[in-house]
């Protein structure tokens, strides 16, 4: 015997299936990696169009970029603070290595949260 919250409950996950479905067959976000040094664009790569991943340096840091996302691979300073901060592959996310100024900056076409301050 089937009892009306065995049917709410049967309804909700059928909706929340459908909807979860439907939202992976969306376009996903445009998202490309800034790197900066002293203040200045040094590299930037679109994730999309990146097709294996790369290693390039900046100063006395190593930065792999891949579809997933951009990272500090190695870097020469002593507290390696940069290589802990793992990959960036959200909007609006930021590692940066201080002791050799360098900055990593994910941005997309849009921005999913309602501030974002640097």
């Amino acid at each position: 015997m089937v009892k009306k919250g065995d049917i709410v409950t049967i309804v909700v996950t059928v909706f929340i299936t459908l909807l979860l479905f439907i939202t992976s067959f969306m376009p996903k976000e445009n998202l490309k990696a800034y790197v900066y040094a002293d203040g200045e664009l040094v590299h930037e790569a679109d994730f999309a169009s990146v097709e294996r991943p790369y290693i390039f340096e900046v100063k006395d840091c190593e930065i792999e970029i891949s579809p997933r996302g951009a990272c500090f691979k190695h870097s020469g300073c002593p507290d390696k603070l940069c290589e802990k901060s793992g990959v960036l592959s959200k909007n609006t996310q930021t590692a940066c290595c201080v002791p050799n100024m360098v900055v990593i900056v994910i941005k997309g076409d849009k921005s999913k949260s309602d501030i974002v301050t640097y």
